[in-house]
């Protein structure tokens, strides 16, 4: 997969300077079963709207066996990194090399941008402490997902206070809607709403909300997810031209 993405890369750079890559973002807060179920949903929305992601996964460390992002910063060349067998998109390791990025002298996020020009989308998937090094400063609005519940409202409000305290940063929330019983829509929204209430009173933070499906029932087919997806597309291309 990665090779197409080399040969793709190779084919604009002939044609025109190439374009940046659009940026996603999504924090991992260790929920990981609505996460990842979250993060997959979006990826095939993306691949359904002609943009392959590259996913950069965080929360994974590369090793001689999984290379990944720290070895493409070491000029590793594209066609020795690979998708893993069950994607139909690229995904590496990326939890030493977003270490590295927050320690390079050269501008993370103008560095990340260079090493995927001519890919279509990047979607990186990491805690906040790797994202925000990377994203501190910027216009990037990362992903926040907030199951319901109590515990959930609350990691998700510590997670959005260390954005905004450390980065200035103001995350997206999405609230995840778990369940198919009837009032799990209304669940979701007065998660979400609670969570923005909290982010405006105690942190002077605005901060946009949507509900989305974690694992879509047949009938909806992740319409929600895809609306998602759009809008982040839509806003995707700031972070690396700022």
């Amino acid at each position: 997969m990665l090779d197409l993405f080399a040969d793709q890369g190779a084919s604009l750079r002939q044609a025109r300077p190439p374009a940046p890559a659009r940026l996603i973002t999504l924090v991992s807060q260790g929920e990981q079963r609505h996460e990842q179920a979250l993060l997959w949903q979006l990826c095939q929305a993306l691949q359904g709207y002609g943009y392959p992601p590259v996913v950069l996964d965080g929360t994974s460390l590369e090793s001689q066996e999984h290379p990944g992002l720290v070895d493409l910063m070491q000029h590793t060349p594209w066609g020795a990194l690979g998708a893993t067998e069950d994607s139909d998109w690229a995904v590496m390791p990326a939890a030493a090399g977003l270490r590295a990025l927050a320690q390079a002298p050269q501008r993370p996020l103008e560095l990340l941008g260079a090493l995927f020009q001519g890919c279509g989308v990047l979607v990186v998937y990491a805690r906040a402490e790797l994202l925000i090094p990377v994203l501190a400063g910027s216009s990037a609005q990362p992903v926040l997902a907030v199951a319901p519940g109590r515990h959930a409202l609350l990691r998700g409000y510590r997670t959005l206070k260390q954005f905004q305290e450390q980065g200035r940063l103001a995350p997206t929330l999405v609230s995840l809607i778990t369940s198919s019983l009837r009032n799990a829509d209304q669940l979701a929204r007065t998660t979400g709403r609670s969570l923005q209430k909290c982010a405006l009173t105690f942190l002077g933070c605005e901060t946009d909300m949507i509900t989305v499906r974690s694992e879509p029932q047949a009938e909806h087919r992740s319409d929600d997810v895809r609306r998602l997806a759009l809008r982040l597309l839509e806003n995707g291309a700031v972070p690396f031209m700022a």
